[in-house]
């Protein structure tokens, strides 16, 4: 009995597991480094996370400015606050949202002191 359960409970975690594909884009310039992670649970929800790092020579700029662009009707943009040479996206998750297209770039537009810069962050 004991092996019984055992074998369903493996199955169903397993089963959970299933469909989950992790796509990883990034891209570097002299002074930006980035990075977005999508988790894609299926055809319909995933999870999404990322960071823009300082790498540039000097002090980072106290707070930027960012629009991270991924397919057709995903757009995250906002002010951060460098802190430790890093601005964190965050965490979010969508359900029964588009997924971008396996091979589709994303393009983030950077904005501090004056300055602008576009990175294109491409499949890893």
């Amino acid at each position: 009995m004991k092996r019984i359960l055992l074998v369903i409970l493996t199955a169903l975690l397993l089963g959970g597991c299933m469909g989950l594909e992790e796509r990883i884009l990034r891209a570097e310039s002299s002074n930006w480094k980035a990075e977005y992670v999508l988790n894609i649970q299926n055809q319909r929800d995933m999870q999404m996370s990322g960071y823009i790092a300082w790498i540039g020579e000097g002090e980072p700029p106290e707070i930027i400015y960012y629009k991270l662009q991924h397919g057709l009707t995903s757009t995250s943009e906002g002010d951060g606050y460098v802190y430790e040479n890093r601005v964190n996206l965050g965490n979010s998750s969508c359900q029964n949202c588009a997924i971008p297209d396996k091979n589709q770039n994303a393009v983030l537009t950077i904005m501090w002191d004056g300055q602008e810069e576009e990175l294109v962050l491409e499949k890893e």
